[in-house]
């Protein structure tokens, strides 16, 4: 045990550290949720409600009546699916999953980052010794130290410990981001054989013969499917490796991986397709970015691009320092294994930044933070022990110069070389030296005194040094805590909206058919024929809404075709831009608003009475459930019942 602590004590701090934060982060949700297990998010129920039906019913859909491609990450789903057939259908699964991989997360991390500052070396004199010198020499340069720092970061920066929380898939995404770049390094710095002409400047790119056996290939070619699956934006991640290997000419590995990734793509699409649904989830088609092919819409999406960058400070700092070390490291990337994994990751977050999105708790660009800081923290660390000899070097240099100042103006002064008697006329260089006053005469002499440096002039460079690294790390620190303090918020916005219009329908409404546009704890909570008004659990308003012409019309039409008793609603979402006006027919009874919202779509939920007949019944439940409903949630325009 010794032996292993002394090896490995960074990831069991790391480790503890997160266990305890997610204690913490645990019951400061549960008290905002009068002690029951909320998720902050609302498409953590919809992953978890395709489970328990494919679990129960072998139904994959959000009800158990009909298939819905709904889920955005189809392995993530199947994992509950199975956590709900071995130990039933609960609410923690989700939760310990995440735990259990972000466990998993911090080892590869920690064994990631080992083996990429695993190059520092201190100079052998900084290593023996007791004087300050020595001391912070060490423990700058400590392998070990720098690793804990940098995981600590990146643990409340991605932030790990609320992705955890979210329970959904993006803390695996992270695992398998981080695993299949690791194995991807290895295949691009693998040794090549053959020779090129002599003064011939060669690119890290090109090779001849690459000595490489097609099974380093295969840590890729399983890996590629399961990222991939787990979220799409995986395909950004391979798509890179791939173009590196097919610029090493390694012609072999780039198909057998982007084979791998595509094959699950090709056969849940014609799953999909072949249950009546696109080929794609429709998350993916109607929250992505999918430009067409005109140049208008490519300014636009350049627009977008930068305008991502630009709201997230934190990204555009790491592709400042990444581009930096690049540059650092350009002309020796055969000594550097990062030197690929900034190419990498730099041209997966373009991708990203092209064709997804960011925000909503962080989650959607986690993965590609985490493991933007691992990089840039491994490769920074490389230029510890360079950036230290210089720093000692100057201070060297610069108290020689005092001392040499010191020794000039206490030497006596010398007579002129012609003086008879002169004592030092074989001294070289004499005439000129400066000399003290003469206490015993009154002669004043000529010494110089050495200007002693203010307190100002000392610490300003400190000064500055210390706000400009306070300036730097101002967006990663704003994200952590936000991070820490929005979660538990979060889940007591879920908890007074979402949980209590699951438990609402549940109570009165089981085996009715409701419209809503927030479909995941409802379909998780009740037993109801959903359809859902945005498109993402039905598929005829995302059809309408791909082709630009969903209407009120539209909306209409479809709650009368699938016979639509009430539905509950966000007014503010159906303002005739981005979504139709509700039709004028359907009658608000009733609304719901949440204080202090963080995260839900709106503060305020509508009940309607579609379907005229079910008025009388929709108030009369609404005010029975009126006593449930938590203290802090506002109700409004409940009508006796009639």
């Amino acid at each position: 045990m010794s032996v292993f602590l002394a090896r490995y004590w960074p990831l069991v701090i790391v480790t503890v550290l997160f266990w305890i934060i997610m204690t913490l982060l645990v019951l400061l949700s549960m008290q905002q949720s009068d002690g029951k297990l909320i998720y902050p998010l609302d498409d953590t129920y919809i992953h978890m409600a395709i489970a328990k039906n494919a679990a129960l019913h072998q139904v994959w859909g959000v009800t158990k009546y009909a298939f819905s491609s709904t889920t955005s990450s189809p392995l993530w789903t199947l994992l509950l699916t199975f956590m709900y057939m071995v130990f039933g259908v609960n609410d923690w699964a989700p939760l310990l999953l995440n735990v259990l991989f972000g466990t998993i997360l911090i080892v590869a991390a920690g064994l990631f980052l080992d083996k990429a500052i695993s190059s520092i070396n201190t100079p052998e004199t900084w290593r023996t010794g007791t004087s300050l010198r020595v001391i912070f020499s060490r423990i700058v340069t400590c392998r070990r130290f720098i690793s804990v720092a940098v995981l600590i970061v990146a643990l409340f920066v991605s932030p790990l410990p609320t992705l955890v929380m979210i329970g959904m898939e993006h803390v695996l995404h992270t695992l398998l981001t981080l695993l299949f770049l690791g194995f991807a390094i290895s295949v691009l710095d693998a040794p090549f054989a053959g020779s090129r002409a002599i003064g011939r400047k060669k690119s890290p790119f090109q090779a001849d013969i690459p000595i490489i056996s097609p099974k380093a290939f295969l840590p890729l070619v399983f890996l590629a499917p399961a990222l991939v699956m787990v979220r799409y934006e995986g395909l950004f991640l391979v798509f890179a490796v791939c173009v590196f290997m097919v610029m090493q000419k390694k012609w072999l590995g780039a198909i057998l991986t982007g084979s791998a990734a595509l094959l699950p793509v090709i056969g849940y699409g014609l799953w999909s397709v072949s249950r009546g649904w696109y080929f794609l989830p429709n998350p993916i088609l109607l929250k992505g970015h999918m430009p067409d092919h005109n140049l208008p819409e490519l300014v636009a999406i350049l627009q977008r691009t930068l305008f991502e960058i630009q709201s997230n400070p934190h990204i555009l700092l790491l592709i400042i320092a990444s581009l930096a070390l690049v540059l650092l490291h350009q002309n020796k990337p055969s000594e550097n294994r990062l030197w690929y994994a900034h190419l990498i990751w730099s041209g997966t977050l373009l991708l990203h930044m092209v064709f997804a999105s960011t925000g909503w708790l962080y989650r959607y660009e986690a993965y590609l933070v985490f493991v933007g800081i691992l990089i840039v923290g491994a490769s920074a660390a490389q230029l510890i022990p360079g950036l230290m000899s210089l720093f000692f070097e100057n201070m060297s240099r610069k108290h020689s110069r005092n001392d040499t100042r010191n020794q000039n103006a206490n030497v006596p002064e010398k007579f002129n070389a012609d003086h008879p008697g002169n004592p030092s006329s074989d001294l070289p260089g004499n005439a000129n030296v400066d000399t003290p006053a003469n206490p015993n005469t009154g002669h004043p002499g000529n010494a110089k005194t050495v200007p002693t440096r203010g307190f100002f002039d000392r610490f300003l460079p400190v000064v500055v040094v210390l706000l400009l690294a306070g300036i730097i790390a101002f967006p990663f620190v704003h994200r952590a805590a936000y991070a820490f303090i929005l979660t538990p918020m979060a889940s007591g916005n879920i908890y007074e909206q979402h949980y209590q219009m699951g438990r609402f329908l549940s109570t009165f409404h089981q085996g009715d058919a409701v419209a809503a546009n927030d479909i995941g704890a409802i379909s998780w909570m009740a037993d109801i024929r959903l359809f859902d008004l945005l498109g993402l659990g039905s598929l005829e308003p995302a059809v309408l809404r791909k082709n630009n012409r969903y209407s009120m019309d539209d909306i209409d039409r479809l709650a009368k075709q699938h016979d639509i008793a009430i539905a509950i609603v966000y007014d503010d979402w159906f303002d005739g831009e981005q979504m139709p006006t509700l039709p004028p027919e359907w009658e608000r009874v009733g609304q719901w608003r949440i204080f202090g919202n963080v995260i839900a779509g709106s503060d305020v939920v509508s009940f309607y009475a579609v379907d005229p007949s079910k008025k009388s019944d929709l108030i009369r439940n609404l005010n029975r459930f009126s006593e449930e409903v938590p203290a802090g949630v506002e109700q409004t325009g409940l009508l006796p019942a009639q």
